[in-house]
């Protein structure tokens, strides 16, 4: 079972933010407000970061120079961990939080909190991850109901390719 945690009272994430703040002193000083923690025994703990002050990369802050921060927190807790840049526009959280380029989304209902994206093939099965866990907490960290697709129209299959009037004609 996926599990939201509210940071600020819950029990379960006491030793996660106490390591955190042990190991990334950007955190310790609050120049890096932990935003969303979601956490799946046995699949892993997705975190959301964001800076409280200009120029601090909050992510970088918390993995640490070749990852030796978060390195450290994973090895003490025993458990993956995957920190993400918050952002206060859903769907770059959310494209955050599933952590592979999305080809297209579309928010089909807002206020449910519904999107569908469309993800290209060679990192579709990255975006659901082992048994659906990086998906799985992918949702529960930003409190969408995210649905994948693989793209499937080759002019889809390239990111960086888009669409105009006169090619459709």
């Amino acid at each position: 079972m996926t599990t939201t945690v509210d940071h600020t009272n819950d029990t379960q994430s006491g030793s996660l933010l106490e390591a955190l703040t042990t190991r990334v002193p950007e955190i310790a000083y609050g120049f890096v407000d932990i935003a969303a923690i979601a956490a799946e025994p046995g699949i892993g703990t997705k975190i959301a970061v964001r800076a409280t002050i200009a120029g601090v990369d909050p992510v970088g802050a918390c993995i640490g120079r070749a990852g030796l921060r978060i390195r450290d927190v994973e090895r003490e807790l025993g458990e993956h961990i995957t920190i993400v840049a918050h952002h206060s526009q859903p769907l770059l959280f959310i494209q955050n939080a599933v952590g592979v380029p999305v080809v297209a989304a579309d928010i089909t209902d807002p206020i449910r909190r519904h999107i569908t994206l469309t993800i290209a093939p060679g990192v579709y099965s990255r975006a659901m991850g082992r048994a659906g866990g990086n998906l799985r907490l992918a949702r529960a960290l930003t409190g969408w109901s995210i649905r994948l697709l693989p793209a499937t129209r080759p002019e889809l299959m390239c990111h960086n390719t888009a669409r105009t009037d006169k090619e459709s004609a």
